[in-house]
């Protein structure tokens, strides 16, 4: 327990030991002024009416003003004992309005409010350590095994943090990020809170039972130090938030603590954001055109690659620029600038269809397919010859919200594949549900097809399921004859890599099937 507290504590303790005193020898007093009026009255129903000149020391006025003293204390009395009540059951209501009715934390601005005091405790007597999380894949979990399960989810979580990190002070930030606080009078050591994660995470990997199975739950981690990294509360919190989504960039399941560096890549990443949004505007982008060959060496269908031209910094790699358009609101624009710029280079690629790429977030915009339907009505193009690319971290969050896009998606002519397959670590309930034509598997289990049992369990299963439905298969990353063997053995029907073709930048002139030959090093001009 943090200092403050237990001193704020001790101080409610001793007021109420305090008022409980008063009110004891307040009640005493009354009933003493009590007894003596009756004993006087007693005597003065005796011996008669009028004892003022008998020498007595009590008349019969005095008599009557103590018995009225006596009652209205009673009366006092009582309505103090009322208004204490009442006021417990305040402090009852807010201690109640202050805590999350699920979880029992503290709600987001109490919290707030009580890191600012231990904070402002901190600088006077010692360090804090502020962490944030994030669990991960949240929205999944209450999306296909509902909300009741997505309540246990976060109930499972904060029982786990209590037991990893006991005496902490926990806040619910708001849906599925926590915060809690640790304040202590000697600096709180990473060796601490290394070995106080790790057990959260050994905690929640244990997970929560689903039908026959058990559900593995993971966090993503950020840690600030107070004073290292900050002393205000705002500083904290936007520095363990940092450090948080730099856990998520990592793989999840993992801590950070912030780092100054954070702060460069931040101001880093703005500066592209305002450098892309220019880009957008200018056109300083070209499309690479990589083929997708079937079991003959036979082009079936080539993949749109979007590649940024900077001026000064040369060609801006896309896993660099587009979690920056993912971000901001700038990756539905940059999706329709693609489909628009191979829309017009359809006249000059082969008669195969394009394979074009889409996020997670463009699918969720209600307006999607008639933006989309309105460049192909414009370059009379077909919406068979495009192919929508949908990257397994939309596949992830599918809902029916989700699958009910893509379904629009295909019920309009389009095909739909799932991109890089098995990076999330995908669930093979996703092929039962969501509608797809083509599976492209990543290349990281191409690559080791033949060396790794587990790989090729799960190759020869997702193919065994394309197979039943229909689908086609297609192995990525095929660099050479030996790649292409051991994805064929394994079922795959399609293939695509450099062996193949690099990416190839189509210029003037037309662009023939004769033309996508493999050819080693850079992405080439096409004329």
């Amino acid at each position: 327990m943090s200092f403050s507290l237990r001193r704020e504590r001790e101080a409610i303790e001793v007021r109420r030991k305090r008022k409980a005193g008063v009110e004891a020898l307040f009640g005493a007093l009354i009933l003493g002024v009590i007894a003596t009026a009756a004993v006087l009255e007693a005597v003065r129903w005796k011996f008669g009416p009028g004892l003022e000149g008998n020498g007595w020391l009590f008349p019969a006025g005095s008599i009557a003003l103590a018995t009225s003293f006596a009652a209205y204390g009673g009366i006092w009395l009582a309505f103090s004992r009322r208004i204490d009540t009442l006021r417990k059951m305040h402090t009852e209501a807010v201690a109640l309005s202050q805590r999350d009715s699920l979880t029992g934390t503290y709600m987001r601005d109490h919290f707030v409010r009580k890191l600012k005091a231990e904070l402002s405790e901190a600088g006077r007597f010692g360090h804090a350590a502020l962490l944030v999380f994030d669990i991960d894949h949240f929205k999944q979990f209450n999306d296909t095994h509902g909300h009741s399960f997505g309540d246990q989810v976060l109930q499972f979580f904060t029982a786990s943090v209590r037991e990893a990190l006991p005496g902490a002070t926990i806040g619910r930030l708001g849906g599925d990020e926590f915060a809690l606080f640790l304040r202590h009078s000697d600096p709180l050591t990473r060796t601490y809170l290394d070995s106080a994660c790790q057990t959260l995470l050994a905690l929640l990997a244990s997970g929560l039972a689903v039908g026959p199975r058990r559900l593995a739950i993971t966090a993503s981690i950020g840690i600030a130090l107070a004073p290292e990294h900050g002393k205000s509360c705002a500083t904290l919190m936007s520095k363990a938030d940092m450090a948080m989504y730099l856990s998520k960039k990592n793989g999840r399941a993992c801590w950070t603590y912030f780092d100054e560096t954070m702060l460069t890549d931040a101001r880093n990443e703005r500066a592209l954001e305002r450098e892309l949004r220019a880009a957008i505007l200018l056109g300083h982008f070209r499309i690479a055109y990589q083929p997708i060959v079937d079991g003959k060496g036979e082009v079936v269908a080539m993949e749109a690659l979007l590649r940024w031209q900077h001026q000064l910094r040369g060609t801006i790699a896309p896993d660099v620029f587009i979690p920056i358009a993912e971000q901001s609101s700038l990756i539905h624009d940059l999706g329709l600038m693609v489909l628009e710029m191979v829309c017009r280079d359809m006249p000059l690629l082969p008669a195969v269809p394009i394979n074009v790429n889409i996020s997670a977030k463009q699918l969720r915009l209600p307006d999607l397919l008639a933006q989309y339907l309105a460049i192909l009505a414009t370059h009379g193009i077909d919406p068979s010859q495009i192919v929508i690319e949908i990257t397994e971290s939309a596949s992830l969050t599918a809902n029916a919200k989700i699958i009910a896009a893509i379904t629009a998606i295909r019920a309009a002519g389009f095909k739909v594949a799932l991109d890089d397959f098995g990076m999330g670590y995908s669930e093979f309930n996703q092929l039962r549900h969501l509608p797809y034509d083509t599976i492209k598997i990543d290349k990281s289990y191409i690559r080791n097809l033949g060396q790794d049992a587990v790989t090729d369990i799960f190759v020869n299963a997702v193919v065994e399921i394309a197979r039943t439905f229909g689908k086609s298969v297609v192995a990525e990353g095929i660099e050479s004859e030996d790649d292409r063997i051991r994805a064929g053995i394994a079922g795959c029907t399609c293939f695509q890599g450099y062996h193949y073709g690099r990416p190839a930048f189509l210029e003037a002139g037309p662009m023939s099937l004769a033309m996508i030959a493999a050819e080693p090093g850079a992405e080439r001009l096409l004329a």
